[in-house]
């Protein structure tokens, strides 16, 4: 067989796994299914044409039971690009190839999305691509943190969104103004959105992280005295004594897990302190000593009973409370006597002391 018919050969598999994955897509898992409908509606109502020979297109790799997903446009037919995205697998470091490189070259499948049926100029085939590339919120057209499209105002106050390439690297970066105003438009749907949402809190949620062992830090180095209004001990009082009810509960927990216990002793100092005049906020301390707490049962049946209990305290009084609970087990009645009571050995015979 020569190197061309096997290329024929691959391009036939091509279209019968492109067959296959609309059909497995279509009643896969929500991410799948939303790529079936995403497939289908350009197929139906935005493509001027369809077909696997055309020339000027836009296409779509994916990896099978992945969410691996690239974008890209060509002038000269979608099956001779993927070829040529399979030559550089070995090669190349952009995300594509990488993932390809994970799943293996030969199981991503090949779909033409968007196809004109006419010559067109590259910047025509950038628009469609970087439009899809936003929709989609393609994973393998990005790199590191440069996101895969940009956003430029045009003539007639109409949107122009430009695909990642390397002569287009100026436009191709994100302009956060720009990027506010487009918020809530079609070129958010496709899971984008909800998917950058996410990022933002997590940023957000690691900012408040980072200020708070910052604060637990300076808790623990020394026990506060607030003598001087102008000392860093006074400003992290006040911080403390205004912060809400949420962020008091996480400094708790980031001050009784997140620590050694000389640390840990002298940032609890400070903390029960620093809410002392804090009206609706009690810091408790309860010590359980039982001969059943060394069943584990037991001692979950008490910490949800002191939870419970506590809740209740916060519905009907308003009155947050922290509290630290110690669990001893206490000796029985009878090691007691046994140890302490000497008359028993006494009255043992000589033999059974040997």
């Amino acid at each position: 067989m020569t190197k061309s018919e096997m290329w024929d050969a691959i391009e036939e598999i091509a279209k019968v796994k492109m067959v296959v994955n609309m059909a497995r897509t279509s009643m896969g898992c929500k991410w799948e299914r939303g790529w079936f409908e995403f497939v289908r509606k350009v197929w139906r109502m935005e493509s001027p044409g369809w077909g696997w020979d055309e020339s000027n297109c836009i296409y779509v790799i994916t990896a099978p039971y992945t969410r691996g997903e690239y974008v890209g446009e060509t002038k000269c037919g979608a099956f001779h690009r993927w070829r040529g995205h399979i030559r550089k697998t070995w090669k190349g470091m952009q995300e594509l190839y990488l993932g390809m490189r994970k799943v293996g070259p030969f199981r991503t499948v090949l779909t033409p999305l968007y196809c004109w049926g006419r010559v067109t100029e590259k910047i025509e085939r950038l628009r469609n691509e970087g439009k899809y590339i936003w929709e989609r919120g393609a994973r393998w057209n990005i790199r590191g943190r440069q996101e895969g499209g940009d956003i430029r105002r045009v003539g007639g106050g109409s949107e122009v969104i430009f695909g990642q390439r390397r002569k287009f690297r100026k436009v191709i970066r994100l302009r956060k103004m720009e990027e506010e105003e487009m918020r809530g438009k079609e070129c958010y749907i496709g899971g984008w959105r909800k998917e950058r949402e996410k990022e933002e809190r997590g940023r957000e949620k690691a900012k408040d992280d980072a200020k708070m062992r910052a604060l637990t830090a300076r808790m623990a180095r020394r026990p506060w005295k607030w003598v001087d209004e102008d000392s860093e001990e006074h400003r992290a009082v006040k911080e403390v004594r205004t912060m809400p009810e949420t962020k008091v509960k996480h400094m708790v927990r980031m001050v009784t897990s997140g620590m050694d216990a000389t640390s840990r002793s002298i940032a609890r100092y400070n903390a029960k302190n620093a809410l002392r005049k804090r009206k609706g906020i009690v810091w408790v301390h309860v010590k359980v000593k039982s001969t059943l707490m060394s069943n584990w049962r037991v001692k979950r049946e008490v910490k949800d009973e002191l939870r419970r209990w506590s809740k209740e305290v916060k519905t009907k009084k308003d009155l947050t409370i922290i509290m630290e609970a110690q669990y001893a087990t206490s000796a029985g009645r009878s090691m007691i006597q046994a140890l302490n009571n000497t008359e028993h050995e006494a009255k043992k015979r000589r033999d059974e002391h040997t």
